[in-house]
């Protein structure tokens, strides 16, 4: 059950860092692991489980951040673009009954 446990928990933290961050996180878990005496391992152990949990944590919320504002951003764009359409549906009608007139 262990193995289980800590083999999704590392699928899910391999899966929501990615790129540059996950390169400085592994760098710090591989310094404090070389640097760590028996004595002191369970201590680390636990101090690098909250740091990956953490990241993890700060990730899943920058992403759902990033997903919010995308989607304004594309009810922006796509409001923008039916304002647009209506002015110049309103120049034409302008253009035709100055042209009438």
């Amino acid at each position: 059950a262990v193995v289980s446990t800590q083999s999704s928990f590392l699928s899910v933290f391999f899966f929501v860092l990615q790129g540059f961050e996950m390169k400085l996180v592994l760098l710090a878990i591989i310094l404090m692991l070389g640097s760590a005496s028996s004595s002191e391992d369970s201590e680390l152990v636990g101090e690098l489980k909250d740091l990956l949990m953490d990241s993890v944590r700060n990730t899943i919320a920058l992403n759902e951040l990033v997903t919010h504002q995308t989607q304004q951003i594309s009810e922006i764009m796509l409001s923008l673009s039916a304002t647009q359409t209506k002015l110049q549906k309103m120049e034409q009608e302008n253009s035709s009954a100055l042209g009438n007139a």
